[in-house]
């Protein structure tokens, strides 16, 4: 879907004595999977990504899941969609979709418009421009959600639309023209702690908080724009022993200072 990075490259020729020994120890167990292991024939495309990319236990995955799982292969050039959590993606967000999943050229752009509340449903709207001459096509999609729906209703009510970041996780995006006031986050991923809390003077270089990207924990310094101001909120929720941290998108708030 994206040119290999010279990361990759250079990752490897590091790491050459380490693949070759890993490659000569393969067992069936083991043996790495190979694009002809999928063909395009028998699998989707989002089932050759998880398989290929994943290896042994993507196409064990791919196995048990195969009666129930559904086609997410038009998503997987959204990312930052496909990994959200449930009803929470925000208004306004912008992503591609794949329109045929053999050829990755064939892209469509679509704007999700956001979230209301009808009754016991949730309706999701989306928004299209298929010629680009500024004139969107919306597409508006009910899922019978109660609990949702509940949650959502009192935004319903007020004739407006609302985000699920709007009535529980608190996520929401910080706005760029009261930065470095409202700082956002830069990364996509799952909040796991804040090195900081309200009330503290930051500083530069000090650790802000981690979040963990596509299995990767990533440490977010404070930068020279909020050295010396003092923090007056935290922006999302962090992990706890018992509940998962709020998944922030780039842009996202992650930090208020005053």
């Amino acid at each position: 879907l994206v040119a290999k990075p010279v990361e990759v490259d250079t990752l490897l020729a590091n790491m050459a004595a380490e693949l070759s020994a890993a490659l000569a120890a393969q067992t069936d167990a083991t043996k790495r999977v190979v694009p002809t292991d999928v063909p395009a024939a028998r699998f989707t495309a989002a089932q050759r990504v998880t398989a290929l990319g994943f290896q042994q236990k993507g196409l064990e995955f791919i196995h048990s899941t195969s009666k129930t799982a559904k086609d997410l292969s038009p998503l997987l050039t959204a990312p930052h969609v496909l990994h959200r959590k449930p009803l929470a993606l925000p208004a306004g967000t912008t992503f591609e979709i794949l329109t045929d999943p053999k050829e990755v050229a064939a892209r469509a752009m679509v704007k999700f418009a956001g979230y209301d509340a009808q009754g016991e449903e949730v309706v999701l709207s989306f928004e299209h421009e298929p010629a680009g001459d500024g004139k969107a096509l919306r597409l508006d999609v009910a899922i019978a959600d109660p609990d949702a729906a509940r949650a959502l209703r009192g935004f319903a009510s007020a004739g407006a639309s609302a985000t699920l970041s709007d009535s529980t996780s608190g996520v929401r995006k910080a706005d760029p023209t009261r930065f470095p006031r409202e700082f956002p986050c830069e990364v996509p991923g799952e909040v796991l702690v804040f090195a900081v809390k309200v009330g503290d003077v930051l500083v530069h270089g000090q650790a802000l908080c981690t979040v963990e990207c596509m299995k990767m924990e990533m440490v977010i310094a404070v930068p020279a724009d909020l050295a010396g101001k003092r923090v007056k909120a935290l922006g999302a929720k962090a992990r706890t022993s018992t509940a998962k941290g709020d998944c922030l998108s780039p842009g996202d708030l992650l930090l208020e200072v005053e």
